[in-house]
């Protein structure tokens, strides 16, 4: 929504939808072609360095159709600049639990936690974004320290 409202780029999205359509196939033949070439010229690392950050623009991808502006509005019925202070909170308290929470649950999944968690943080003190947060953290698995190789799991645990 918020990229909508920008002129310059809604002018770019309606010159997009209006464009006439260049038809140019590459076709799995030139693909590989292509491929084959790039992998000559940069070296093979490049070819899944170029595969992990196309990974990754689709993780995000999927992450903004589970959780976004419309979807929380439509959850917690806020608009505007309320619903901008609800998101703000909500993505700051969730911090990096937020990418566990969206990739660990379906697009149906999120609203339906994210529905219960804003229900049962009304009346809450503080931020409603935060309060939300809080409640969906709680449905989340415990984070477990990162141990290195031959690291202790407990570090008073001196008996050894």
């Amino acid at each position: 929504m918020r990229n909508k409202k920008r002129k310059v780029y809604a002018d770019f999205l309606r010159w997009l939808e209006e464009a006439p359509v260049l038809e140019f196939d590459f076709g799995a033949v030139d693909q590989i072609f292509w491929k084959e070439r790039a992998v000559g010229h940069f070296g093979g690392a490049w070819l899944q360095e170029a595969e992990t950050m196309v990974t990754e623009v689709r993780r995000r991808e999927e992450r903004g159709r589970k959780i976004n502006g419309k979807i929380a509005e439509e959850v917690t019925g806020l608009s505007g600049a309320r619903l901008g202070e609800f998101l703000g909170g909500f993505r700051r308290k969730m911090g990096q639990s937020l990418f566990l929470f969206l990739d660990s649950r379906d697009e149906s999944g999120v609203r339906a936690d994210l529905s219960k968690a804003w229900i049962d943080a009304q009346g809450s003190e503080g931020s409603p974004g935060e309060a939300v947060a809080e409640k969906i953290l709680k449905l989340l698995p415990e984070r477990q320290p990162l141990l290195l190789p031959g690291a202790k799991s407990d570090p008073e645990d001196e008996s050894e």
